[in-house]
């Protein structure tokens, strides 16, 4: 069924057998327990795909359909290794514990120049929709209108539309 050797068996050890002091093995202490697996897991999910291919037939997904599809996939998401987020929580802590949004805008700007649809965009658009504010930047109704146009519907969108209206930013924003 599968090409995959089999699983070897592991003595057991005997409790006359010395315990190596690796283990921190003393007088009244058991030595470690030892898990033997039936088969490797990949082994495992081999068989099952045998065994469903003999029982349906061999999979019949056009290479095209499939190649597409994955296509699409990448262009969907991004990996989660795809962009570095700590530009945008340093930012975070310049500008509200620190106090200094003049740092915490050139981090937010490096990150969105970088991933401008990264992990963060949204969260780091609003920050600087923040950060704009608290440094009386003119250009805050120019971000806040960008976070409208991006994220209507976004978890931000009260803080852009306080700005728009002439608010000021809320507190722990």
């Amino acid at each position: 069924m599968s090409d995959a050797p089999a699983a070897q068996p592991v003595p057991a050890l005997a409790a006359q057998d010395p315990v190596p002091a690796a283990f921190g093995a003393g007088p009244g202490v058991a030595p470690p327990v030892v898990v033997q697996m039936a088969a490797p897991p990949a082994a495992r999910g081999a068989r099952h795909a045998a065994v469903s291919e003999s029982m349906r037939g061999p999979a019949t997904v056009p290479a095209r359909a499939s190649a597409a599809s994955a296509r699409a996939a990448r262009r969907a998401a991004p990996p989660a290794s795809a962009d570095d987020t700590a530009p945008v929580i340093e930012a975070m802590r310049a500008l509200r514990v620190q106090g200094d949004p003049v740092r915490a805008r050139a981090l937010l700007t490096g990150y969105l120049v970088r991933h401008p649809r990264g992990t963060l965009a949204e969260e780091a658009l609003a920050m600087s929709i923040e950060a704009a504010k608290v440094h009386q930047d003119g250009d805050a109704p120019a971000l806040a209108r960008r976070y409208l146009r991006l994220y209507p519907a976004g978890h931000f969108q009260s803080l852009a539309r306080q700005i728009l209206d002439g608010g000021s930013v809320p507190a722990g924003n």
